[in-house]
């Protein structure tokens, strides 16, 4: 006795209800060509029941319908182009598709276009459900595959075979690919027909617009053929006409203006090559030399060792010149670093009016903008800037930001920083050396900047440049405004020395002018220090709190022995004010430390001693009071050994930091207590001036006897006294 044979059909049903697919295997789901999310069905037919094969059949020969009528006009040529060339085959394609074994077929089609590439994935889906029609139990799950750009070969389009032959064992494979494009040899002895549709027949189009407009006998010009059009071109051209002929004057109208659009494309590429190419040869990179006459070094005020060093360097360059200095004995570069608008590149322009020499100033960003900014380029103009040194020689090359260019092995970009590093070292000492040329760089960043760019022979001399202090700060001002009173700008030097800088006077200067000349009247002091120092609108409360805080920071620092060098009640940088006090922590003797620490609490006792409250200005950020204090306690209980042990650790418990705070903020109240009188004195005073100047502070406590006064206070608590209480 035989078993009944039954035949498994898979086809594809777009889910529009997911409660409808819940008890479906996730394997049985797959996308069809449209991209609608589908469920593949499995249908168990037993050959001998003709009632279902009957109705099996009806289902397909509906769903083919179905497809059928939806073929649009380019799609339909496409169809019949599919339809006449495997018709020839139909015995082959017989055979596979009810193969027990692999009924699955490989077509491959070789397209007009890779425009129609689409529309054949579609007339292939309506081919296969032509196909159920006459041979029921085959099945219509299938894939689209094209060949894609291959990664690793570099302008090559390759047929992924592994995934092919992967998809074949699940469905029938379509694989669409253009006449240049090689099917390859792996994969042939699999395909079951290959199609050649790389010139569609004009009568298939001809048909699609029998079939569009329901009319027989329509005509298409041969001067048209399909390789010449897009499938969306037909498909709308036969949607907008009012008979067939129309369709081919719109699809003309299209292809003509195709045509027009690329060749202005490529006109326009043409020409921006050739321009890019004109202004690449034309940009090339020429240095600016100037020859500055002023300021002089003289003229500047600040640049501490750096000055010095300038001009030691003039003498040096001047005996140069006279043929009675070798150039081996010349300092030949250095490097300034510091914050931004430090006058690090007027400092190089004075050197080099000092030392009457050409000036060239360049920045990796003016190499940079030079012709495309392709390295090639970046790498022409360093040399170039060079080159131009050496016709000027001696001269002064002046490279700012040179901390953009980063340093070698520390970059994703690391080939081009290489490559540029490479070069400037070359420059700077390469086998023809560079005499008579004096390099000075300036960043803000050392670090940011290639070690063997500092290193001997090179930009081996570092000078920062940084805020100016309150003398430098002075006379700054005075250059500004020449011929005003020396001490008409000392509360400005004195409040903002150590904050701003020289770029920021100059600024303060312009605005001084400005106002001055809208008023119709020559600048005066005033004007600047208004803008320096505006009005202070805060209260009196505020005023006098911040006044008593300060007075308590000097007054404590002349106890020990200090006058600060400055102290102010104005507001800059967040600051309501401050005392300039002398951190040294001497020779780190205990005794050292903790008077350091009683002064920076010596601000907040004043509050508590004077005003009988206090507020929070102590505390805030890494520079605030109580920062400082703890951080100062912390070392001295856990890294200095002068906490009651001698093991030097990073952490301490916060209980020993807070008792021996607590003990020496004592100290501090006891001190105010001694010298409120001091205090307030030294607060009404500042509350006056605003600014008082270490000479004033020398004079108040002289007159006062404060310097290394004693004071009796009480002891520092040990650090397992629990619960040290702050003096009252």
């Amino acid at each position: 006795m035989t078993k009944t044979r039954l035949k498994r059909v898979v086809g594809k049903r777009v889910v529009t209800d997911p409660t409808d697919v819940a008890d479906a295997s996730p394997d049985d789901f797959d996308f069809n060509e449209a991209g609608q999310f589908c469920l593949r069905e499995t249908t168990f037919v037993d050959p001998d029941d003709d009632a279902a094969t009957a109705q099996l059949r009806k289902t397909r020969v509906e769903a083919f319908a179905k497809a059928f009528d939806k073929l649009s006009p380019s799609t339909y040529v496409a169809y019949l182009g599919l339809a006449h060339t495997l018709g020839d085959a139909e015995a082959a394609i017989a055979a596979r598709v009810l193969s027990d074994r692999s009924p699955h077929l490989l077509i491959d089609v070789v397209l007009p276009s890779h425009r129609w590439r689409m529309v054949f994935a579609y007339a292939f889906q309506a081919i296969l459900l032509g196909i159920a029609t006459r041979h029921v139990f085959a099945s219509v799950d299938h894939c689209h595959l094209h060949p894609e750009a291959d990664r690793y070969r570099n302008g090559e389009y390759r047929l992924n075979v592994a995934q092919a032959l992967d998809r074949l064992r699940g469905g029938h494979v379509l694989v669409t690919r253009l006449a240049a494009d090689v099917l390859p040899p792996s994969l042939a002895p699999h395909v079951d027909v290959s199609v050649d549709l790389s010139t569609l027949p004009i009568e298939h189009v001809a048909a699609a617009l029998d079939r569009a407009f329901g009319i027989k006998g329509a005509s298409w010009p041969a001067s048209l053929p399909a390789t010449a059009m897009a499938p969306g071109w037909f498909d709308s051209a036969c949607d907008r006409a009012l008979d067939p002929a129309g369709v081919a004057g719109i699809v003309l109208a299209l292809r003509d203006g195709e045509i027009a659009e690329k060749k202005a494309s490529e006109a326009a590429d043409a020409a921006a090559t050739e321009k890019k190419s004109t202004t690449s040869s034309t940009r090339a990179y020429t240095p600016t030399v100037l020859r500055p006459d002023s300021p002089l070094l003289t003229d500047l005020h600040g640049y501490g060792d750096a000055r010095t060093w300038g001009e030691s360097l003039a003498a040096d360059l001047a005996l140069y010149r006279r043929g009675k200095l070798g150039w081996a004995d010349v300092d030949a570069g250095c490097l300034l670093h510091g914050p931004p608008g430090t006058g690090k590149t007027m400092f190089a322009s004075a050197l080099a009016a000092a030392c009457g020499v050409p000036f060239i100033a360049t920045s990796y960003a003016q190499w940079q903008s030079s012709g495309d900014g392709h390295l090639g380029y970046v790498l022409k103009s360093i040399r170039a800037t060079f080159a131009s040194a050496v016709e000027n020689a001696p001269c002064i090359v002046f490279i700012d930001e040179l901390d953009t260019v980063r340093g070698r092995g520390g970059s994703e970009w690391d080939s081009w920083w290489t490559a540029i590093v490479t070069c400037l070292l070359e420059c700077l000492d390469g086998t023809s050396r560079r005499e008579g040329i004096v390099v000075i760089g300036a960043c803000n960043i050392v670090e940011h900047l290639d070690p063997a760019m500092i290193r001997s022979g090179r930009l081996d001399r570092r000078f920062h440049i940084g805020l100016p202090d309150e003398d430098a700060l002075l006379r700054i001002f005075q250059h500004h405004l020449p011929g005003e009173d020396d001490q008409a700008f000392g509360p400005a030097a004195t409040a903002l020395a150590g904050t701003i800088s020289g770029a920021d006077v100059s600024r303060f200067a312009r605005e001084a002018r400005r106002t001055a000349r809208r008023a119709g009247r020559p600048v005066v002091a005033e004007d600047l220090l208004s803008i320096a120092m505006p009005p202070d609108t805060r209260s009196d409360e505020m005023r006098r709190l911040v006044a008593v805080h300060e007075a308590g920071h000097a007054v404590a620092e002349m106890i020990r022995g200090h006058v600060p060098r400055a102290l102010s009640l104005v507001a800059a940088d967040g600051s309501h004010g401050g005392v300039d006090i002398n951190s040294d922590l001497g020779c780190g003797r205990l005794d050292d430390l903790e008077g350091l620490v009683v002064s920076l609490l010596a601000g907040r006792a004043a509050e508590e001693i004077c005003l009988g409250v206090v507020s929070g200005g102590a505390g805030g950020g890494e520079q605030s009071d109580l920062h400082q204090a703890t951080t100062l306690v912390t070392r001295i209980v856990g890294r200095f050994g002068l906490g009651g042990r001698l093991a030097s650790v990073e952490k301490v418990l916060d209980r020993e930091v807070e008792d021996r705070l607590r003990g020496l903020y004592g100290r501090a109240v006891a001190l105010v207590r001694a010298h409120r009188d001091h205090v307030e004195a030294l607060a009404a005073m500042a509350l006056e001036r605003r600014v008082l100047s270490q000479p004033m502070l020398a004079a108040f406590a002289g007159e006062r006897g404060l310097l290394g006064a004693t004071v009796s206070v009480p002891p520092v608590p040990e650090a397992d006294a629990p619960g040290a209480e702050v003096a009252r």
